[in-house]
């Protein structure tokens, strides 16, 4: 067995999954991961963040999920998708950052505000989940650097 692909499932990725969805070409799968880690949206989700447009960063990380959830990286897509879920309580705001200085923002399609305490609590939350997915990312990346080039 490749050593990365044994590397990624015992970091509790589903590699045996991950290889039948590519018809069980084990090299092409391989392929695919190494070109998933070197996708240049780790790094256009984080200046999202960093410029508070939250509805690019959803954008940004929900391809990340769709593609890590198709390459069957189980930790990693489980963490994007929590981060996908926060941010798509921001998505009805025009996408920007809510704070607790922004009362009053839209939730996403209901025309409803957003209050103050709510809107902290998905700050909270938010940075709780982003946590985990640079956790899940830096593990990843670190595996699959080991055998790039």
């Amino acid at each position: 067995m490749d050593k990365l692909i044994e590397e990624l499932r015992n970091w509790g990725a589903d590699t045996d999954g991950g290889i039948q969805r590519v018809m069980n070409d084990e090299e092409f799968y391989r392929m695919l991961i190494l070109k998933f880690s070197d996708s240049p949206e780790f790094a256009s989700l984080e200046a999202a963040l960093d410029c508070g447009d939250r509805g690019e960063a959803f954008r940004i990380a929900h391809s990340l999920k769709g593609a890590s959830a198709n390459l069957s990286l189980t930790p990693f897509c489980r963490a994007v998708s929590e981060v996908v879920e926060d941010l798509r309580k921001y998505s009805g705001a025009g996408g920007k950052a809510l704070s607790a200085v922004n009362a009053g923002a839209q939730t996403q399609g209901t025309g409803e505000t957003m209050d103050r305490a709510s809107q902290v609590e998905a700050d909270a939350a938010l940075e709780v989940h982003l946590q985990q997915y640079r956790m899940e990312r830096d593990l990843l990346l670190g595996i699959t650097g080991k055998y790039a080039g």
